[in-house]
């Protein structure tokens, strides 16, 4: 069986991430390596500010993807890249086409119809993604119009936009390595939400309603699906970091030590009874800042002018901040809504079985929508084979016939060079086509 491998970057406002999968003909997926560095005051609410220093990271997470004995000396060459950050969200677009006479909606349609969602665009930002959300064709609402007659075709988009600093930073920070020997080259900007429903939402999850929340370092981006397609999208300036500076300033103490003590100490549950006064003091000051954050998600059913009720699937939730302990309760309690932990849709094996997918479900996503590509590169270079070195060993005397016994024995030799059969499990294919 033939294998392609995919290459993703994670570029996040507390690390940045990357990760290599080999995919099958059949589109299995297996994850071959994941590496991360800490990263700092160099991405601000998910918009890189200092990309130099982003790019050092990048290459050097680059180097121990490929180092990745699995990889057989391998190059990078091709990635995706997630798009996210503060300014992300979306807006609904009506768009309406009219035919002279009766014709058939085809992909020709559909593709037209997105063409002038964009060009309707949104003042002073930069359209990264349209989907439809309804059509009405011939005054009657459908919910796949394909292969149907019709004189006139309604659609509302939704159409995702950002401020076009975030791509622009990001470009800057690829734009030395498009040529020479490390050239890298990013073929595609995944919407960083889209992409994690994709791989976390169940189908029946969409279609009868629920809100997709990622609870970052410095923002939260809330989602909010309902009849198969995506209703509503904003990005929060608001994450688990804002938590920790509160501790610091509570405790006076360093990043390090309050990013700590929010790990293994903090509990906002209000059945918990601490018994430590000093701990208890510092658990009221994080309830205080994570109810903000809780008023701020609840508050998006309102914008979206949707009620609780039309989400019987609740609320799922991801991100490094969903682990402060109690979040998901006091987030259930003042939503009315049940809340569960995200994971992928399907199964994701890992070749390092120390990696657990519930934190890696950023950059499994991202791969997820590279496989689904249509062009299917292969964004790794073909593995680099060394030729064996001839025996220079001076030789005393030669018996007849030992040259074809040499190469009998050569001709005969397994390839220690071949891969070892990767074991693969089936993997959700986005369907995206943009």
């Amino acid at each position: 069986m033939k294998y392609r491998y995919l290459a993703a970057f994670e570029i996040s406002s507390s690390k940045i991430k990357g990760a290599v999968a080999a995919v099958a003909d059949n589109s299995e997926m297996r994850i071959v390596a994941v590496e991360e560095e800490r990263a700092t005051d160099i991405v601000h609410y998910g918009c890189v500010i200092k990309p130099a220093d982003v790019l050092s990271h990048i290459k050097s997470i680059r180097e121990k993807l490929e180092s990745n004995p699995e990889l057989e000396n391998r190059k990078i060459e091709m990635a995706v890249v997630s798009l996210g950050g503060q300014s992300l969200m979306s807006t609904v677009k009506a768009i309406e086409l009219k035919f002279p006479g009766e014709s058939i909606v085809g992909q020709d349609t559909i593709r037209e119809l997105k063409t002038r969602a964009i060009s309707t665009g949104v003042s002073e930002r930069e359209v990264v993604k349209v989907q439809p959300r309804d059509f009405i064709v011939d005054g009657r609402a459908v919910s796949n119009p394909l292969g149907m007659y019709c004189r006139e075709i309604r659609a509302n988009m939704n159409v995702v936009y950002c401020n076009p600093q975030l791509k622009i930073n990001l470009n800057r920070v690829f734009e030395n390595l498009k040529e020479g020997d490390e050239r890298l080259n990013v073929i595609k900007y995944p919407v960083r939400p889209i992409a994690i429903a994709n791989i976390v939402l169940s189908n029946e999850e969409k279609s009868l309603g629920c809100m997709l929340v990622d609870f970052g370092a410095e923002t939260t981006t809330v989602s909010i699906y309902k009849n198969d397609s995506l209703r509503y999208l904003v990005t929060l300036p608001l994450g688990s970091r804002h938590i920790t500076r509160d501790i610091m300033a509570f405790r006076s103490c360093l990043e390090s030590d309050a990013e700590e003590f929010k790990c293994r100490k903090a509990n906002i549950d209000p059945d918990h009874k601490e018994e430590n006064p000093e701990i208890e003091a510092v658990n009221r000051c994080i309830y205080a800042r994570a109810g903000e954050i809780i008023a701020n998600i609840v508050k998006q059913l309102d914008y979206a002018g949707i009620k609780a009720e039309e989400l019987p699937r609740g609320i799922v939730l991801i991100g490094g901040g969903a682990k402060l302990v109690g979040f998901d309760k006091v987030l259930s309690q003042e939503s009315g809504l049940e809340v569960r932990a995200g994971s992928t849709v399907m199964s994701v094996d890992f070749m390092d079985m120390s990696q657990r997918q519930e934190d890696n479900i950023d950059v499994i996503s991202l791969l997820a929508h590279a496989s689904a590509l249509r062009d299917k590169p292969d964004m790794l270079s073909a593995p680099v084979v060394e030729e064996e070195k001839p025996d220079d060993t001076p030789r005393i005397g030669k018996e007849e016939g030992e040259d074809k016994v040499v190469e009998k024995i050569k001709d005969d030799e397994p390839n220690i060079f071949a891969s070892t059969l990767l074991r693969i499990k089936k993997m959700f294919v986005d369907e995206d086509e943009d």
